[in-house]
């Protein structure tokens, strides 16, 4: 059965006065030309030909990554052979980076089954996988990964949740490699929970970031690790209210402020 990658394409129409709207959605996977006939596990919207328009990568399971090129005519071409990226088991976070502040940007796969993947694009175009050159553990079952400047040095630094091990935060050395801080960051977290989602978000706005992770199960709260613009970064997330926010069968999170006051507010996706 072919699963479908959905597009939702939104019109509003106009009410009985101008503060009121209807919004309807379409289902236009189909009419794109996305549509896939294998379990895409992540997903990333992101300009990697650089033309101005938002493309798609999926992170497949047991097949190469998927990338769709944005035409502009409402329609997306499958590119994903001209990339030559090899196969990977259970792929579940295609992230778009730029680790060296170059000219061209990096495709980083998060596998929780299979060997973590660092693409870069050399000099003949072709893309090759350097996870290990640059000091990356290719062989962490990841839950998933996000990029972020901790250490507000100009490059992107990464953490990876671990599923059933400890969390890796690895400092980005000057976009040359990348270097194992986790022991002096205190982020390493429970190792023996199931790793879900984790992002860097300056919640208190001071100018730098935050780390939050959840876990899937009720043995493990959430983490607020707090950036006082040195390490360690220590969980603070007890006292700030926010270790039992989704704590017990945790999946994403989505920041945003909802409330209009200035400040980024959680959302945490639950099972039940």
């Amino acid at each position: 059965m072919a699963i479908r990658c959905h597009i939702l394409l939104l019109t509003v129409f106009a009410a009985a006065g101008p503060a009121h709207a209807q919004i309807t959605f379409s289902e236009r996977a189909a009419e794109a030309g996305i549509l896939t006939t294998a379990g895409a596990r992540g997903v990333s919207v992101f300009d990697f030909d650089r033309d101005g328009l938002d493309d798609i990568t999926l992170g497949m399971d047991g097949r190469r990554p998927a990338l769709f090129v944005n035409r502009g005519d409402g329609t997306f071409e499958d590119v994903s052979a001209d990339f030559g990226l090899e196969l990977s088991a259970l792929q579940v976070m295609p992230i778009w980076v730029n680790i060296d502040n170059d000219d061209d940007d990096e495709l980083f796969l998060a596998s929780r089954f299979g060997p973590n993947k660092l693409y870069m694009r050399g000099e003949n175009g072709s893309w090759s996988d350097r996870a290990a050159d640059f000091g990356l553990d290719a062989s962490a079952r990841l839950g998933s990964a996000t990029f972020g400047d901790f250490d507000s040095d100009g490059f992107l630094d990464l953490f990876m949740a671990v599923d059933q091990d400890a969390d890796l935060l690895y400092r980005n050395a000057v976009g040359s490699s990348f270097e194992d801080v986790t022991g002096a960051a205190s982020t390493s977290g429970p190792e023996h929970s199931v790793a879900m989602q984790s992002t860097w978000i300056d919640f208190d706005l001071d100018a730098d970031l935050e780390l939050f992770a959840v876990h899937d199960g009720t043995a493990h709260p959430s983490r607020l690790h707090i950036n006082q613009g040195f390490l360690p970064m220590y969980d603070q997330a007890t006292g700030r209210g926010i270790d039992d926010v989704g704590a017990g069968n945790s999946m994403g999170i989505a920041w945003g402020d909802p409330d209009l006051n200035g400040y980024p507010d959680a959302y945490v996706t639950r099972i039940d």
